[in-house]
């Protein structure tokens, strides 16, 4: 399969056949976009040594599978915080089809721990546990895309329900992605994924009725490795809106959360599979 999301053409982004998300094959996955916000965070964080701490990727739109021009912005630059919005939008046209926030902060390697906290790591994914991340029935209704380049281990243990993903595609053609890259395309997912954990993996699809308008990830410190662990922690709805909070891990222990809002995206029965996501509110 091809190894690459995006083909960078300067500030154009060029989207390849592992761009497209499940609801058609005409519209971008928000991971992919999600994971180009925390490119040019990163960015950010090489230039004035500041670490990212939160990245928040807004969905105003559906995104076409079309060359889109990424503009970034500094909001602030000091010596122990920074803020960057990053748009992706058509090229000379104004107004977004999605915004990434970032907020970044000085870290202090002497500083001591003030408020420690338990870890629930899940047990480290093993060989010959990997499951198919998308059930056969909804591969059967979906396009493929990013999310067909998803590895995937569900489990359970004293804690509740967990799962282990990742994602072998780089992010930009010719350019190896970064740990960051990975885990905050493969974050978008959080609100799916608990939806699936919570009753059963393979076969649950209740969740593919709600779609997510946008994902904010806080990181306790940055990633390292390709697998992904997660554990659901909140997954409430009421009156067509949800909300999902998720713990994120890597092997080593836990980097952050995952926080997402969503909404219900009904589709009549004898209209078949959907083609598209809603109209945006």
């Amino acid at each position: 399969m091809s190894d690459w999301i995006y083909r960078q053409d300067g500030e154009l982004f060029t989207p390849g056949k592992w761009t497209g998300g499940p609801w058609s094959t005409e519209l971008q996955h928000g991971g992919p976009v999600a994971a180009l916000f925390a490119r040019s965070a990163e960015q950010l964080a090489s230039e004035s040594g500041l670490q990212l701490v939160r990245l928040t990727t807004e969905l105003f739109r559906p995104v076409p599978m079309e060359p889109l021009e990424l503009a970034s912005r500094e909001v602030r630059r000091g010596h122990r915080i920074a803020a960057l919005d990053v748009e992706l939008r058509r090229p000379g046209q104004a107004g977004a089809l999605s915004r990434g926030t970032a907020l970044l902060l000085r870290a202090d390697p002497e500083a001591a721990t003030s408020f420690p906290a338990a870890e629930q790591r899940p047990p480290e994914p093993g060989e010959g546990d990997e499951t198919p991340f998308i059930p056969e029935k909804m591969a059967r209704q979906r396009p493929p895309g990013f999310h067909s380049s998803i590895r995937s281990c569900f489990g359970r243990d004293e804690h509740g329900p967990y799962a282990w993903i990742r994602t072998d595609l780089d992010l930009v053609a010719g350019s190896a992605s970064t740990p960051l890259q990975h885990f905050s395309a493969l974050a978008d997912i959080c609100f799916g994924l608990s939806g699936r954990l919570r009753t059963d993996p393979e076969r649950d699809l209740r969740s593919a009725t709600m779609i997510n308008t946008d994902s904010t990830v806080y990181w306790q410190r940055m990633p390292r490795g390709d697998w992904m662990g997660l554990r659901p922690q909140l997954l409430a709805d009421h009156a067509g809106i949800a909300v999902a909070d998720v713990e994120l891990y890597d092997v080593h222990g836990r980097v952050g959360r995952c926080v997402q809002a969503a909404m219900h995206n009904p589709r009549p029965r004898h209209l078949g599979p959907r083609a598209g996501p809603p109209e945006p509110a």
